[in-house]
């Protein structure tokens, strides 16, 4: 069958489910004349059973439940907002804190990730509006100075977070006078990307973080594919500067919502 183009996805996916929209993709594919392959660039897990307990020991020390104050709940990221569900102790002790609970998000995709785990996890049910995000949906440094604007010195705010998350977030916020504590509820592999065929048809590739933009664009070179005829595809304008990082002539698409079909169709009619 003659195609048009290849699509490489390559949003993260954890270690024991599948992921529906590279599926999706995939099955739809052949409808839009695109060639989908999948490459998670990371596989998630959530944090061993050790580093949970750590994690909850440490906010029962830090905070006591019946501080009259608010406490803060910050997803850093989609994948953070859905693992801290699948911690039941961690749940166990948010719920203890309910009445003071808070919520804030880096952008839309987080805020509507954390929005169905709040109410999976039994916590609270909330619509999206309900939490609080940056100006610009996956700034981080932009809902840093949200925080630090809109809350009072001393305010406790709890991090959801990957382990090894750099510390430059928290630095902020405590440089704002807030109290914080951060609560690494998953972890990221990074994987290497699959070997591609020849082509003479455009790359596109889709992504979903900065994180892992070098290392991609390194297996990207390393396949003979120049960089600056890729084609990127994501959903947040941020994410616009990281490929001109690493491609400075390569092209970024955004789609407002990541839709199979949206994403297929703009690369078919590009």
């Amino acid at each position: 069958m003659v195609t048009l183009a290849n699509l490489v996805v390559t949003s993260p996916c954890w270690d024991d489910e599948a992921d529906p929209l590279a599926n999706s993709l995939a099955d739809l594919g052949k409808k839009f004349w695109v060639d989908v392959f999948l490459s998670p660039k990371q596989i998630l897990k959530v944090s061993p059973a050790a580093v949970q307990k750590a994690m909850v020991r440490e906010l029962e020390d830090w905070d006591d439940p019946t501080d009259a104050r608010p406490l803060i709940l910050v997803a850093t990221s989609p994948q953070a907002a859905r693992a801290f569900a699948k911690i039941e102790t961690l749940v166990t002790s948010l719920l203890k804190r309910k009445p003071r609970l808070k919520y804030a998000a880096v952008g839309d995709d987080t805020a509507l990730e954390f929005v169905y785990s709040l109410f999976e996890s039994g916590i609270v049910k909330l619509k999206v509006e309900d939490i609080l995000k940056p100006a610009v949906s996956g700034h981080i440094d932009k809902l840093a100075d949200t925080l630090t604007e809109k809350l009072k010195p001393g305010t406790m705010v709890a991090l959801l977070e990957a382990r090894g998350d750099r510390g430059d977030f928290a630095q902020r916020l405590v440089a704002g006078g807030l109290r914080v504590t951060r609560l690494p509820v998953f972890s990221r592999e990074n994987q290497e990307l699959v070997t591609l065929p020849q082509s003479d048809n455009l790359w596109w590739f889709l992504i979903t973080s900065s994180a892992y933009l070098k290392s991609l664009a390194d297996d990207i070179s390393s396949q003979k594919i120049d960089l600056n005829s890729v084609h990127w595809i994501g959903n947040v304008i941020t994410l616009k500067d990281g490929v001109s990082r690493v491609a400075p002539e390569a092209h970024y698409h955004m789609v407002e919502n990541f839709i199979p079909e949206r994403i297929l169709e703009t690369i078919s009619k590009y």
